[in-house]
């Protein structure tokens, strides 16, 4: 039996219920809390990992992760986004969302380091793209992610999934009034034409799964005597034009 509360032989889990419900509320609607059942050895394993990750997260908060990763792994299947513990540390995850059709972000695979604090879910997980993107809300150069719900907006109610999806739906609907990228914002309220092309070529240079073809443009710029970093910042700097990203290592 799971731990939660239980009311006609249902379990309501401790984190589906609004931060300000009382106990009072609680028996009168009926539920009566009962202990959950849960393998020491498991919970001195979970404690070690989080320990050696520098965290002192407690235990029902590590038990609460666990049963957040097994939902988003059970949902993954048929959803756009899904997420996995790095290395079995339940408090770094590695989440991945697919771009929504009708954006330019349409046909790409964006990952996003997730870091959980100790005290999830009381503040939110901190998360960024790990994947470039050209997005208003989006830091074009270290993937850190404007997005209410994972900083004022956070509810102990929500989770790791919620915000995923919430951070995809940005991704159809920017809000460039209040931008974590200035020159992308700019371009979007001014030349969205331009905006939606360079969003675009970003997602399939940067985010598309089949990426062979760049792979093999790195390779023959290092095959002429120039370092992988040398390469790809080259290519990077020049829309991955191999003719552009020599002329420019050449002089």
């Amino acid at each position: 039996m799971k731990g939660g509360l239980k009311f006609k032989h249902r379990v309501c889990p401790f984190w589906t219920l609004a931060a300000s419900t009382s106990w009072h509320e609680i028996h009168g609607l009926g539920y009566v809390w009962q202990r959950p059942v849960y393998p020491v050895s498991r919970l001195l394993h979970l404690q070690a990992m989080a320990a050696k990750a520098g965290k002192a997260i407690r235990p029902r908060e590590l038990k609460r992760l666990e049963k957040e990763l097994q939902d988003i792994r059970a949902l993954s299947v048929d959803s756009a986004v899904s997420a996995d513990s790095v290395e079995g540390d339940l408090t770094h995850w590695k989440g991945r969302l697919i771009g929504p059709e009708g954006t330019p972000y349409s046909g790409g695979h964006f990952d996003i380091n997730i870091e959980i604090p100790a005290d999830y879910p009381y503040n939110p997980p901190k998360m960024k793209f790990l994947t470039k993107i050209w997005h208003p809300n989006i830091s074009s150069q270290t993937g850190a992610i404007c997005l209410d719900v994972l900083g004022k907006e956070w509810s102990p109610a929500l989770t790791i999934r919620t915000a995923l999806l919430s951070i995809q739906a940005l991704l159809s609907s920017p809000e460039p009034s209040d931008p974590q990228d200035a020159e992308v914002a700019d371009m979007f309220k001014n030349d969205r034409d331009l905006f939606t092309k360079t969003a675009k070529y970003w997602t399939e240079t940067f985010a598309a799964e089949n990426k062979s073809s760049n792979d093999e443009k790195v390779q023959t710029i290092i095959d002429m005597g120039f370092t992988s970093e040398q390469a790809k910042a080259a290519l990077e700097k020049h829309g991955y034009d191999e003719t552009l990203a020599l002329n420019s290592l050449l002089g």
